[in-house]
């Protein structure tokens, strides 16, 4: 495979990259192509395991360096906000014009809020289908639980996103998905560990369930056992990333292969 590094200037005059995986056999147009959606504070490099899997197997991905974290100012970014939701949108489309690019068969991998925005972006624009790893499909419900449960993750999510979610909850609402499933259509596949102790597994289970009764009988939800939010392996024994590559690879296979 070749590895290259993209770049585009957004809406509001910053410089987004993109890490570039080709495969070899690409010489033209109509290429079977995956985007990488980060979670926070995450870059590509972190997710090379599936996008060096996703290569070998024929397909071409572009892996965000998200704002802050790669793009534009170090650190600085709206936590998958407005903004962040629209560095994705402008990303989707500066990737999908790209001349290897086969428009018809695209796959948006997110990953923790990487994969919220995938699911919001699914809203505006139409892709083949979707990979959601360690999402949180309520914000909302989320930060108001965690008021008893992990107080020091609300008080920082209070300082994150303007103020409480009792008082204020449009900032969380903004980054919620669960009340926009009877609009996403393509099929999503869940990915996450029944030990995420961060968004667990229960906001995958619902975002499936929701996405199933509007219609979209073609999502499935798939919860790893034994894994944490980031697919470590519960205990001092590794972690589990080369078994969800090949869940996501054997889902791909039946949903979008790279070779139609």
């Amino acid at each position: 495979m070749k590895k290259t590094t993209e770049h585009f200037e957004t809406s509001d005059g910053i410089t987004m990259y993109l890490q570039c995986f080709i495969p070899f056999h690409t010489k033209e147009r109509g290429t079977a192509t995956a985007i990488i959606v980060p979670g926070g504070m995450c870059s590509p490099e972190d997710y090379n395991w599936i996008s060096g899997t996703l290569c070998r197997r024929g397909y071409l991905v572009y892996s965000m360096y998200q704002r802050g974290y790669g793009s534009g100012a170090p650190r600085v970014n709206d936590h998958a906000g407005k903004r962040q939701q629209q560095d994705l949108l402008e990303a989707f489309d500066f990737v999908v014009s790209q001349p290897l690019v086969d428009r018809d068969r695209v796959v948006v991998i997110g990953h923790s809020y990487g994969a919220d925005m995938m699911q919001l972006l699914a809203v505006k624009r139409d892709f083949a289908c979707g990979v959601a790893m360690s999402q949180l499909c309520d914000w909302l419900a989320y930060v108001r639980f965690s008021r008893e449960f992990i107080p020091d993750y609300y008080k920082r999510a209070c300082a994150k996103y303007g103020g409480d979610p009792f008082n204020n909850p449009e900032e969380y609402e903004l980054r919620s998905t669960l009340k926009y499933a009877d609009q996403i259509k393509m099929p999503i596949l869940a990915i996450s560990g029944d030990r995420d102790n961060i968004t667990p597994a229960v906001w995958a289970e619902k975002m499936t369930k929701a996405l199933n009764e509007s219609g979209n009988t073609a999502s499935k939800c798939v919860v790893v056992e034994n894994a944490g939010h980031f697919f470590e392996h519960f205990g001092f024994h590794g972690d589990q990333r080369t078994e969800v590559a090949e869940i996501i690879m054997e889902w791909l296979a039946e949903t979008m292969p790279a070779e139609p």
